[in-house]
C-alpha cells in the first residue's frame, strides 16, 4: 500500500490532478513514471525528487472547468482578502523550476484529520480517536530550510504531570526531510523540502475530547417483517 500511495502523490506532482482525463491525457508520462519507479517489481526511486532527471515527457494540462457567473451580488466579507490564493493552486504540476523563469516561491500547507468514533446506543462515545497529517506541497526553488513551529504546551505521550488543556499526543512521526533535534525542548523542527507533495507529521490521539457531532439510532418496528432504521445527527458547537 505504501508504494501505491507514493506513486499517486507522484502522479499529482506531475499532472496536478489526479482522475480519468489526466490518466488519460498523461499516459505515456505516467507510464514513463512507472518504469523508473519499479525494476523487475520492486521499488526503486519512490520521490520526485529522485526521478525528475530521468523523466522526459512534459505533462498535459488539464484545465479546471469554467462555471457561468452567478448573478447573485458580488458583496464579500472584508476577511476575504482579494490575494487570497484559490485551493486549486495545488493542482499546477511540479515542473522543472527554473529562477528566471518562476517568479514566486510558493510552499502549502494542509493539516487533514480522520475522526474515528463509536457511539452505543444511547449516542454516548465508547471509544474515539484522530489520525491527523501535516502535508505540504512545496514549489520551493532551490529547496531552502524551513522551521516548522508547533504548540508550546504540545506533549507526545500521555503522563500524569501533563497540564490541563495542554494538547496531547499519543504518539507521531515525521518525515525524513524533517530535523527533530529541537522539537522536545523548543516544539520547533526543521524541513528541507523536496520537491512536490510530501507528510511532514503523522499523529494520532486517543481518549476522550470534544466530538463535533453525537448520532442517535432509532429502530421501529413497523410491521411483522419491515424495521425501519432511522439515524440522527446533532451537532455540538454552536
Amino acid at each position: 500500500m505504501d508504494i501505491i500511495y507514493r506513486m499517486m502523490k507522484i502522479f499529482r506532482d506531475y499532472c496536478g490532478v489526479l482522475n480519468e482525463e489526466s490518466i488519460r491525457k498523461n499516459f505515456v508520462l505516467i507510464y514513463e513514471i512507472i518504469d523508473e519507479v519499479i525494476d523487475y517489481g520492486h521499488a526503486q526511486l519512490v520521490t520526485t525528487e529522485n526521478i525528475r532527471q530521468f523523466i522526459v515527457n512534459e505533462p498535459v494540462l488539464i484545465q479546471p472547468k469554467t462555471q457561468a457567473k452567478k448573478q447573485s451580488s458580488s458583496w464579500r466579507p472584508k476577511f476575504f482578502k482579494s490575494s487570497t490564493v484559490a485551493s486549486t493552486a495545488i493542482q499546477k504540476p511540479i515542473q522543472k523550476l527554473d529562477a528566471k523563469k518562476t517568479k514566486t516561491n510558493e510552499i502549502f500547507v494542509d493539516i487533514f484529520e480522520k475522526l474515528t468514533i463509536l457511539f452505543n446506543a444511547n449516542g454516548m462515545v465508547i471509544n474515539a480517536a484522530i489520525d491527523g497529517v501535516i502535508q505540504m506541497k512545496s514549489y520551493l526553488i532551490g529547496n531552502p530550510e524551513l522551521r516548522l513551529v508547533l504548540n508550546n504546551d504540545l506533549t507526545v505521550g500521555r503522563t500524569s504531570t501533563g497540564e490541563r488543556g495542554s494538547v496531547t499526543l499519543d504518539d507521531c512521526n515525521f518525515h525524513e526531510c524533517v530535523d527533530t533535534r529541537d522539537f522536545e525542548a523548543m516544539k520547533t523542527v526543521t524541513i528541507n523540502p523536496p520537491d512536490g507533495e510530501f507528510l511532514v507529521m503523522n499523529y494520532r490521539i486517543n481518549g476522550e475530547y470534544s466530538a463535533p457531532f453525537r448520532l442517535y439510532p432509532f429502530i421501529d418496528e413497523e410491521s411483522g417483517y419491515r424495521l425501519k432504521f432511522t439515524v440522527k445527527v446533532r451537532a455540538q458547537f454552536p
